[in-house]
């Protein structure tokens, strides 16, 4: 894409590698490339842009999925220091992420309201697998909310070709409240890895907690031998209901030759049964061009 006027607005979000900002395009730009005036620019510099065009080239695969962010685009500029700085054009939510919702309702969802938001993560899961992608960092931040029934799944910053195994890398794909036992253990983050992620993401939505605990001032070694161990998983609390409890289970099931996939998962009675549940208003949206900092489109690569 060739390079485009644009105003930049507020910081979506920061990462180790990129920064995503609010940005309004001017009306001579090509409406069919980008059919909106708004949306979140994701650029890096020069030393980082390799990963940032891998992922503009995963998103551009992964086109068609309502359930994905939309890349409309990149293009290549000087920032105000005459340095190059390659940016991707995403599609914007003016909602919040899973996570940001909890945070800010401090409360958990409703579990008829899991049931469709896990549905619609499900689709996105289907699609991304099918395209032969893992995603590799599945959690409440990285799902936004777009209506009471459906979700964004964003940052495929982690993303891998399923198959293609990283060899010699102690590196964690992905965050360790989330990441799969089978990923510390022995370097793999194949599509079980996704749905166990999913498993984490559905717990912490019903119950307010993350599935996974970590004891105060934990030595790293150690933590990474407990969650290749498949320890630290809190249980699962009693008010879940029995469908509840038995997706989870069919998620977080130690062994990723035995969880189910992602397509078994939509048949699943939690969510195959949810769609005519009550609909819960969604939280408002913030303004357009809001201050400071939101954390939705932020890679939030927690230790634990």
């Amino acid at each position: 894409m060739a390079s485009t006027k644009r105003k930049i607005g507020a910081v979506l979000g920061r990462g180790t590698s990129a920064t995503v900002k609010l940005a309004i395009f001017d009306g001579d730009h090509d409406e069919e490339s980008i059919p909106t005036k708004l949306m979140a620019v994701k650029s890096a510099k020069s030393n980082y842009s390799s990963m940032l065009k891998r992922e503009r080239q995963i998103l551009e695969e992964l086109d068609g999925c309502s359930q994905i962010v939309h890349c409309y685009g990149d293009d290549l500029s000087d920032n105000k220091y005459g340095k190059p700085v390659y940016s991707i054009f995403l599609e914007y939510a003016p909602s919040q992420s899973l996570f940001d919702w909890m945070k800010s309702s401090k409360s958990a969802f409703s579990e008829s309201q899991v049931r469709r938001l896990t549905l619609s993560m499900l689709k996105g899961l289907v699609h991304i697998h099918s395209k032969g992608y893992v995603h590799c960092d599945i959690k409440p931040q990285n799902v936004l909310l777009w209506s009471s029934d459906e979700v964004k799944i964003i940052d495929f910053g982690w993303a891998k070709r399923s198959g293609l195994r990283s060899c010699g890398t102690s590196t964690i794909r992905g965050t360790l409240l989330y990441v799969a036992p089978e990923g510390p253990a022995q370097n793999v983050y194949e599509k079980p890895s996704d749905i166990w992620s999913l498993g984490c993401t559905v717990f912490e939505m019903l119950t307010g907690n993350p599935a996974r605990w970590v004891p105060d001032n934990a030595d790293m070694p150690m933590l990474l031998l407990q969650i290749g161990s498949g320890d630290l998983m809190r249980r699962i609390p009693e008010t879940v209901s029995e469908e509840g409890k038995d997706f989870l289970r069919m998620c977080l099931l130690r062994e990723p030759e035995r969880r189910w996939t992602a397509g078994m998962l939509l048949n699943h009675p939690f969510v195959s049964s949810g769609s005519a549940a009550e609909r819960p208003p969604l939280p408002p949206p913030p303004c357009i061009l809001p201050p400071g900092e939101r954390s939705c489109w932020t890679r939030c690569r927690r230790s634990y």
